[in-house]
């Protein structure tokens, strides 16, 4: 039953940790403001969740749509936006639509008890299966997106800034029983999603791990190579791919510079 941290708290551990971060304000709103607060709980948070944006567009697009969100799902979509150069972006404090509904029980017993193998059990819910039994995973879970397509490795750097954010994250938390096991992918929470794609969770969490065993200053390690194939076929990606540019072109049809930069 772990309150979540503060902004404050939050800067300090990013502090603490090196990882590099902006502070990013749109529209006279901070970050810090930035949430879904009133339309659901914040807390308590059991865990950490990792997602992608599932393109290549420039990360200054791909920061807009997690921060004022899509026609079907208002922003933010995240607390934090890793870029390709390494840096993360804060984008809001608080509930965000992120996770959405999935989990089990035995996904949140084993996300809670950190007593699971090297995956936690398969997810069998997604966002619209009926809640109970499905979990409201914005309640208490932090999400990161990672600015990319997950059809590749990430950049060295993005991945690093990735590892420590979590161990920031997850250190803070040691005293409520968190280690790296607290870090689930969104395919893992989801059964319909396939981030972080080419970012295995059993290795994110064991570099996160080396990260809290070594401490601040540690540099993780380069991101692992793609060794398998896509999670879901070609013709499949393609098809998701061009959906989401039809949402995202109909959400900011009046923000042309936006559109351009998509």
């Amino acid at each position: 039953m772990a309150v979540p941290m503060t902004a404050d708290q939050l800067l300090a551990q990013l502090t603490k940790w090196n990882v590099p971060y902006l502070e990013v304000e749109l529209d006279g709103v901070s970050w810090r403001d930035h949430n879904r607060a009133g339309h659901g709980d914040w807390g308590p948070v059991h865990g950490c969740l990792q997602h992608h944006t599932g393109d290549d567009a420039p990360d200054v697009a791909d920061r807009n749509v997690c921060w004022f969100g899509r026609s079907d799902l208002p922003g933010p979509l995240c607390q934090f936006g890793a870029r390709d150069d390494g840096v993360i972006e804060l984008l809001g404090w608080g509930r965000c639509n992120h996770a959405g509904g999935g989990g089990s029980q035995p996904i949140m017993d084993a996300l809670i008890n950190q007593n699971y193998g090297q995956t936690p059990p398969k997810p069998i819910y997604h966002e619209g299966s009926p809640i109970p039994p499905a979990f409201d995973g914005n309640s208490f879970l932090y999400g990161c997106e990672a600015y990319y397509s997950g059809g590749h490795a990430m950049t060295d750097a993005q991945y690093a800034s990735i590892v420590l954010l979590w161990a920031a994250i997850i250190d803070f938390h040691t005293k409520d029983g968190w280690d790296a096991k607290s870090l689930l992918g969104h395919l893992e929470w989801s059964n319909w999603k396939v981030d972080p794609g080419y970012c295995p969770m059993w290795n994110l969490r064991q570099d996160v791990q080396d990260a809290l065993d070594n401490g601040p200053g540690h540099q993780p390690p380069p991101p692992p190579k793609p060794v398998f194939p896509l999670l879901v076929p070609l013709n499949a990606h393609i098809i998701a791919v061009a959906k989401e540019a039809e949402k995202l072109t109909a959400t900011f049809k009046d923000h042309p510079v936006v559109l351009a930069e998509l």
